[in-house]
């Protein structure tokens, strides 16, 4: 998870904001940013490797790659799809019958495992 102290922050944020307008001035589109991208933090990952390489430390980086992705289709991808679905109507069939609790800053909800809608007091996401 990417939550770390105000100091940490403050120690990388301006390399990252750097970093990000080069690619985003250099790279406008989806397209054109792809493979610099994978670059950048191929070369970040690099970076923080000691010359020994073990295999503990490319496990651990590996694993921090795979909860980033996950954590970023949670918070961003997931979002988008569900304001998405709303938009153009939903593909799938979704009665919420896998519902998941939930935590964020304003306490417990209930979203749908299968379309990720919040499912309110047992409705059917109405």
């Amino acid at each position: 998870m990417p939550y770390i102290d105000d100091e940490k922050r403050a120690a990388l944020d301006p390399a990252i904001h750097l970093l990000g307008l080069a690619l985003r001035a250099n790279f406008p589109t989806g397209k054109e940013l792809a493979g610099p991208l994978n670059y950048a933090i191929t070369r970040l990952l690099l970076e923080t490797l000691p010359e020994a390489t073990t295999y503990s430390r490319t496990a651990l980086l590996i694993g921090v790659l795979e909860t980033l992705k996950l954590e970023f289709y949670r918070r961003v991808a997931v979002p988008y799809e569900v304001r998405k679905a709303e938009e153009n109507g939903d593909v799938y069939d979704c009665p919420h019958d896998r519902e998941v609790p939930c935590l964020d800053k304003g306490g417990t909800f209930t979203i749908c495992a299968d379309c990720g809608q919040e499912v309110n007091d047992g409705s059917e996401g109405e």
